[in-house]
């Protein structure tokens, strides 16, 4: 299990840890993924700027989810949830998995993305730069 780094503009990283919610990990499996995520997250949390937390929205906010929203919460970082594949789905079924991910997150603001279509990206990307730019 690897934590991967991107630098952006010299300046940043931007760090893609594994998915915790996927399904078929074993419990060994699992319970070293949330080692990690938790030493990265409590280890960087000065320096993190902002946490984006990756829902598939075929599959609708799953409990983990909202662990690891609370989890991040409870250690006072800012967070984004973000719906991922909204392309896959018909406009009833993003709307309703739209409305099901912000009763999750006590009407948190979501963004809705398609990394195929282009869709709402730029939104997605201002939301990470308004976070970095801010002091």
């Amino acid at each position: 299990m690897l934590a991967n780094q991107f630098k952006i503009e010299n300046k940043y990283y931007l760090t893609d840890l594994p998915g915790y919610g996927f399904a078929k990990l074993g419990k060994n499996l699992k319970e070293q993924l949330d080692g990690l995520i938790s030493w990265y997250v409590e280890e960087k949390a000065e320096h993190i700027k902002k946490v984006v937390i990756l829902i598939d929205s075929k599959l609708w906010a799953q409990e983990v989810d909202v662990e690891m929203y609370k989890y991040i919460l409870g250690l006072e970082l800012p967070v984004t949830i973000v719906l991922s594949k909204i392309d896959k789905l018909s406009k009833s079924e993003l709307w309703k998995s739209i409305m099901h991910t912000k009763d999750k997150f006590f009407w948190q603001e979501i963004i809705a993305v398609s990394s195929t279509k282009k869709v709402w990206i730029a939104e997605l990307t201002k939301s990470i730069k308004a976070c970095l730019l801010a002091k």
